[in-house]
């Protein structure tokens, strides 16, 4: 069976009229599905000049942009991927975690504690730009 070569598209001409994304936020950065399929899908959109926003991965995993990032180059080259360095440094670039725990410094260590509960969400307006907000949380009977 042949396959067709794929055109390369640039990032304004694939979004057919529309605005381009401001971000791309990915929940569950960390998790078996983001390590099978995400990563390698993300360094193939790069490797296409498909992409043109910042990519937020976010989970409540205790981890930061370096972690992310090798787990990403980890996770392309275990899915039999092979890693051109220029295409992967764009997609590094564009990467940065986030926590959707409570992270909070450890005023011994140093280091940062995620909790399972939410204490922020991230603004969904494009045009707030606003970054991060407090929760809601539904009121307890």
């Amino acid at each position: 069976m042949a396959l067709a070569a794929h055109s390369q598209v640039s990032a304004p001409d694939a979004t057919n009229g529309h605005a381009p994304a401001d971000v791309l936020v990915i929940f569950g950065i960390t998790g078996d599905l983001a390590k099978v399929m995400t990563f390698r899908s993300l360094y193939r959109l790069e490797q296409r000049g498909l992409l043109s926003c910042p990519i937020v991965g976010v989970a409540v995993d205790d981890r930061d942009v370096g972690d992310l990032r090798r787990r990403a180059r980890a996770s392309i080259e275990s899915a039999g991927e092979r890693v051109e360095e220029p295409v992967f440094e764009r997609l590094a670039e564009r990467m940065s975690y986030a926590c959707a725990g409570a992270c909070s410094p450890s005023a011994s260590s140093g280091s940062r504690r995620c909790s399972r509960r939410p204490s922020w969400a991230a603004s969904s307006a494009p045009s707030r730009r606003a970054g991060c907000r407090p929760a809601t949380r539904p009121a307890t009977p």
